[in-house]
């Protein structure tokens, strides 16, 4: 009895130490590894290098994505590759969902940005107000004059 008793503890604390310790471990390995990636994808002039290389990450994403679904870098990556592709209604979701796990002001302002591209002004610039409203420095980001000049107006209706 004492033996059984000993393996189900022994069984039980490796069960725990590989969930709170290793599995974290080497899902951030691997999240840094996608960064590099997508960094070098996004870097890449070439799309027949960077479209394959963003498709690639975009399954490590949402591998990395069911061990840690509420990482918002990993959300930020994914939309990331996901735009490098061509697929902006598909990263302005992702963003959306990221927000949904974590409303940090990166994200809103990523998620307005794309919602520009994808020709939805209103909704981009109430969410690139948001991010600067987190964040204020976040408005000299904003290069377009007239983006610019709206977000800072919607920023004030916010206040």
């Amino acid at each position: 009895m004492r033996v059984a008793l000993s393996l189900l503890i022994v069984t039980l604390s490796g069960a725990a130490t590989h969930q709170l310790v290793i599995a974290p471990y080497l899902a951030n390995i691997r999240l840094n590894a996608l960064e590099g990636a997508t960094d070098k994808a996004s870097a890449s002039t070439d799309p027949y290098v960077a479209s394959p290389m963003a498709r690639e990450n975009i399954q490590e994403a949402r591998d990395l994505l069911r061990i840690e679904r509420f990482n918002p870098n990993l959300y930020m990556l994914l939309a990331d590759n996901e735009r490098l592709i061509g697929r902006r209604a598909s990263a302005a979701a992702t963003y959306e969902e990221g927000l949904r796990c974590c409303p940090r002001p990166e994200i809103y302002l990523e998620l307005g940005r794309m919602q520009y591209e994808l020709g939805q002004h209103r909704e981009g610039t109430a969410n690139i107000a948001r991010a600067v409203r987190f964040q204020e420095d976040l408005v000299e980001d904003i290069i377009d004059p007239v983006m610019r000049q709206a977000v800072e107006e919607r920023v004030k209706t916010l206040q």
